[in-house]
């Protein structure tokens, strides 16, 4: 979808200035390809994109020079940008789990009961697939979950014979 709408913004392209954006979609696109797949091929073909879009705002700002020299010019720009590519990868570690979390919510959905209980803290424990708890009988296997007075939503467990493994009812 959002190569399509490149595709349409490339379509309108009037003025020096839609060229720039056109330009700065396109490394957009290629940041954002590495969500989908960060194999080595796809690298290697976002390093071609890069390149091929840095070789046509050299030229666009420079229209008289040889598509060779803006080549060599912006792959220039390139190897001088890759040591200090290098130099921030290494200096600034990678952030683990997302951006977008608090610290303090990290856990939520987590099954179990904390120290302190507040209104929805339940609740939020049903969107959880986690095994919420574990029963193992001594005696013969209830013929049905809701004898022992478990959730309709316990199953046999396949870990432990003769255990019911009892999972949240959100998915069931």
């Amino acid at each position: 979808m959002l190569v399509l709408l490149l595709f349409l913004k490339l379509l309108e392209t009037r003025a020096r200035r839609d060229v720039f954006v056109v330009a700065f979609l396109v490394y957009f696109v290629a940041l954002a390809n590495f969500f989908y797949s960060q194999s080595i091929p796809i690298a290697g073909l976002m390093l071609l994109t890069v390149l091929v879009t840095t070789t046509a705002l050299v030229g666009f700002s420079a229209p008289q020079r040889l598509v060779l020299e803006d080549l060599k010019t912006a792959g220039r720009m390139l190897a001088q940008a890759g040591p200090v590519m290098l130099l921030l990868f290494f200096l600034f570690p990678r952030v683990q789990g997302p951006l977008w979390g608090m610290p303090q919510d990290a856990y939520s959905g987590v099954n179990g009961l904390s120290e302190t209980m507040s209104p929805g803290s339940i609740s939020s424990l049903s969107l959880s697939d986690a095994i919420a708890f574990r029963v193992k009988f001594e005696t013969e296997l209830p013929r049905e979950p809701g004898s022992t007075g478990a959730a309709p939503c316990c199953r046999t467990s396949t870990a432990a014979p003769g255990a019911w493994a009892c999972r949240s009812c959100a998915g069931t």
